[in-house]
């Protein structure tokens, strides 16, 4: 896959970039202040940040971890994206035949991998328990 340019994906939304805390400095779209959004308030707390870690190593690692097809998850009818890849490329070539519509789904896929792989290095280089790593 060929080099991503995010500012061209997300027209400068930083929520794109996997490799960023986007949440810490959010603000209120248009607000005459810059008052920060619910999530970068919750961000000043450490018990906040503190769960969030808690909630990513129990939670969301595995699963990424599966998507990415590094483990075996115990969730059912959790697949890797490599197999959800095959379902999404039938599903995009029945939309052709009805629509005639080119959906482009190798870029969208290869998009989402490389969002996951990045985004679960990022975080685990941070917030991965001392006794995972």
């Amino acid at each position: 896959m060929g080099a991503i340019n995010l500012d061209d994906l997300n027209e400068g939304f930083i929520i794109a970039n996997p490799e960023t805390f986007w949440v810490n400095t959010g603000t209120i779209h248009n607000h005459p202040d810059d008052m920060p959004h619910i999530m970068a308030a919750l961000w000043q707390h450490e018990s906040f940040r503190e769960l969030s870690m808690e909630i990513w190593n129990e939670v969301f690692a595995p699963v990424a971890a599966g998507l990415l097809g590094e483990n075996a998850v115990e969730l059912e009818n959790l697949k890797s994206i490599h197999e959800y890849e095959d379902i999404i490329r039938n599903s995009a070539k029945m939309e052709w035949m009805r629509w005639e519509i080119d959906f482009r789904h190798e870029e969208e896929v290869n998009f989402i991998i490389y969002f996951i792989e990045r985004r679960f290095d990022f975080l685990n280089e941070r917030w991965r328990y001392a006794s995972q790593r």
